[in-house]
Formats: structure tokens, C-alpha cells, sequence
């Protein structure tokens, strides 16, 4: 596998200012899509042309940072490409960036509103958030106890825990964990719900019953 290097550019704004950004070329995985990615702007600008000592110093001492940034962006492609995780995703914070992904959740309302509902029960959990480099089989196990004794209904729990692996499993997808955890740990099975229906018999003695509100016997 080639791997990717990273080149520190400029483009152009208004103002006779340039904005810095790094070009990984092949592109890399983007860290929350998975898709590949040619850019990423660290939201760096300095002056086309200084003016003043003062412009020129800034010039000198954001490019020294922006290629600080580049150098580390090459290890970190280097480490993930030889199968390792980068430190600093190993730090990030799992909350924020299941957060992240709630967010741009596409689908159903319902989904989505599941996925939102999930992050608050995580933002419950870990209170403080917590890094993914402590993100394990206990941890996740610790999570599944709360939300049995939360006294939620069994398949709410179930449908939480389920984005919860959901997301352990994209984060590990954009390398941010180096195992797939959740083959480590069990889900919340859904239970089988019951309907009742209103037999026949009923359905007659609803029709006999004298009822205030016409239009209440009506729409039963």
C-alpha cells in the first residue's frame, strides 16, 4: 500500500490574505465519513503580501505551526497505515464524536431521535466523556448495566444500546479504535411485543353501549 503524503498549501481569499491547508495525496479515509478526502483546512491564514514587521512575523510564526501540523498529520497517517492508532485519536473523546455523528444522522425521524436520545443517555453515563483508548468490553458491559437498571422499557434499552454499538462500530471504521469491540459483548435483544385486538363480540358491545360523545363512539 502507497502511503499518503501530506503537502502544505495555499489558496487565495480577500483581503490579500491565504488560507494554509494540508493535501494528502492518495486521499485518506476522512475520520468520521470513512470517505476518501484530499484536504483538511486547521483554519490557518496569513498575509499574501506583509506589510509591517508585524504581518511578516505572523507569517513566519503560522507557518512554523501549520508545518508542525503537517509533520504530525504524517505520522499519524503512517501509524494508521501500518495498522496502529494515532495518539491523538486514541484521546479523542468518544462523547463528542458520537455526538458528531447524532448530528448528521440521516433517515427517519424516529432514528435520528433514537440516536439523540442514546447520546443522552451516554452524556449520563460519562458525565466527563471519555477518551476511546478507555473505551472497552467493561466499559461497554458498565453502559448496558445502566441502561437495565434505568427503568426503561426493555426495548427502549435495546434500541439505545444498539446505537451505542452502532457507533463503537464506526469509530473503529474511521480509526479511531484499533479492534472492533462490540464482537466482545452481547446485545439487549429485542422482545416480541403483543397486540391486543378487539373481537367481534366486543366490537358488538361497544355498538350497544349509549356513550355522551356521538362522535368519541364514532371514531372507535
Amino acid at each position: 500500500m502507497k502511503i499518503s503524503k501530506v503537502f502544505l498549501r495555499t489558496k487565495d481569499l480577500s483581503k490579500g490574505r491565504q488560507t494554509l491547508y494540508l493535501d494528502f495525496y492518495p486521499p485518506i479515509p476522512h475520520p468520521d465519513t470513512g470517505k476518501p478526502t484530499r484536504r483538511e483546512f486547521p483554519g490557518l491564514y496569513i498575509y499574501r503580501r506583509p506589510r509591517t514587521a508585524e504581518e511578516a512575523q505572523h507569517n513566519k510564526e503560522t507557518k512554523a505551526l501549520a508545518e508542525r501540523i503537517r509533520a504530525q498529520r504524517q505520522l499519524d497517517i503512517q501509524a494508521a497505515q501500518a495498522g496502529q492508532v494515532p495518539a491523538a485519536r486514541l484521546n479523542a473523546d468518544f462523547i463528542a464524536w458520537f455526538a458528531a455523528q447524532a448530528q448528521g444522522r440521516a433517515g427517519r425521524a424516529s432514528t435520528r431521535e433514537s440516536w439523540q436520545t442514546a447520546l443522552a443517555h451516554l452524556q449520563r453515563f460519562w458525565p466527563a466523556g471519555i477518551p476511546f483508548r478507555e473505551m472497552n468490553k467493561g466499559q461497554a458491559e458498565a453502559f448496558r448495566a445502566y441502561l437495565e437498571n434505568s427503568g426503561l422499557a426493555h426495548n427502549s434499552q435495546s434500541h439505545y444500546f444498539a446505537k451505542f454499538r452502532a457507533g463503537l462500530k464506526q469509530a473503529y471504521k474511521a480509526g479511531y479504535l484499533p479492534n472492533d469491540i462490540t464482537g466482545q459483548f452481547d446485545a439487549i435483544p429485542l422482545e416480541e411485543t403483543r397486540k391486543s385486538f378487539v373481537t367481534l363480540e366486543e366490537l358488538q358491545a361497544l355498538a350497544k353501549t349509549e356513550c355522551i360523545r356521538p362522535e368519541l363512539k364514532a371514531a372507535f
